[in-house]
């Protein structure tokens, strides 16, 4: 059976790119633009291996103000992509987690020391930078 993974990224560029590049023989990946779709499918099917933004922007439809309806981007916390991968675990307690991040010293060390995540690999990253992350976490 080929290796599952899920791209979690809502920048779309980034996201295609992963996603061609890590479907290969024996590999299968699909993408996702936000955090809630991506709960979505890890509860519906499994998965081996996500790679997921630290910093998700979601596109969806929210209120602001006096009820006025409004749609576009929502900034979602900082560590978005952190409270994901922790939601992730809990629904499939195997799989393993890399953050993508582009972030501080502090996003990194917050990332680290949750636990949850496996590897850490930062923007702008080469295909390289991916597939090593990848091959120790598979190792394992």
């Amino acid at each position: 059976m080929a290796l599952g993974i899920l791209v979690v990224e809502s920048d779309r560029a980034i996201s295609e790119l992963l996603t061609e590049l890590l479907t290969v023989p024996g590999r299968n990946a699909v993408s996702v633009g936000n955090s809630s779709k991506a709960l979505d499918l890890l509860a519906e099917r499994h998965f081996d291996l996500m790679l997921v933004d630290y910093s998700l922007l979601e596109l969806d439809n929210f209120r602001v103000g006096a009820g006025q309806p409004h749609s576009g981007l929502r900034f979602l916390p900082k560590a978005a992509g952190l409270t994901l991968a922790r939601k992730a675990r809990q629904n499939q307690p195997g799989l393993k987690i890399i953050i993508l991040t582009g972030s501080d010293e502090e996003a990194l060390t917050a990332a680290m020391g949750s636990g949850i995540v496996d590897a850490i690999v930062r923007k702008p990253f080469s295909i390289a930078e991916v597939e090593e992350a990848l091959a120790k976490l598979l190792a394992h």
